[in-house]
């Protein structure tokens, strides 16, 4: 996760200020309450080329865990420009810290390099995200039917269109439709998978 995020927004300028100010809470609760060591396994090559210089670098039971905080600004290939801005850091971070609620860690990761990679916009309507509570994570295959908490199998949409993906009644249809501009064809393909009639 912590690759992902450097990854996503290492285009974007300034990136390593909020970034290091996400390092210092980690930090200080890596070593208050974790007891991290200086030393564990040999690194890999990618890691070694990317985080062997870090000063920050720390191990828990052996494993390096990658510090957040470092990360520098690199430039596009293309004139595209990253709209990193401090809500989208707010959010990572709020979804970082949501309940599971029994759901796996893979899921909760998943659902966060899913807000990144949709660059925090509901996959139906195309709006963005402005608060955690908006966002739905929805599997894609339902879960009564096999369907797991793997990346490809997850999708974040808005309470509405998670609503209207499950509906049945159509006034609940009506309803919902009314307060939101979903694209119909996404929408019922997504309906389709979870076994509901699609609408016209």
């Amino acid at each position: 996760m912590v690759r992902g995020i450097q990854n996503y927004y290492q285009i974007a300028t300034h990136i390593n200020i909020d970034c290091q100010k996400i390092g210092c809470a980690v930090n200080t609760l890596i070593k208050n309450r974790l007891n991290a060591s200086r030393k564990g396994r040999k690194l890999t090559k990618a890691e070694k080329a990317r985080y062997g210089k870090s000063k920050q670098l720390r191990y828990i039971a052996d494993e390096p865990l990658y510090p957040i905080g470092y990360v520098q600004h690199k430039s596009p290939m293309n004139k595209t420009i990253t709209a990193y801005t401090s809500e989208t850091s707010e959010i990572n971070i709020k979804l970082l810290h949501q309940p599971l609620y029994r759901r796996s860690i893979e899921y909760a990761d998943n659902r966060i390099s899913l807000y990144n990679a949709q660059k925090g916009k509901c996959a139906v309507t195309g709006k963005d995200f402005e608060a955690t509570e908006e966002i739905h994570c929805h599997h894609i295959k339902p879960k009564n039917k096999g369907g797991t908490g793997e990346y490809e199998n997850l999708i974040l949409v808005t309470e509405t269109v998670h609503k209207l993906i499950h509906a049945t009644r159509p006034e609940t249809i009506s309803k919902y439709l009314q307060d939101c501009e979903p694209n119909i064809e996404k929408l019922n393909n997504l309906r389709k998978l979870a076994g509901n009639e699609i609408l016209s």
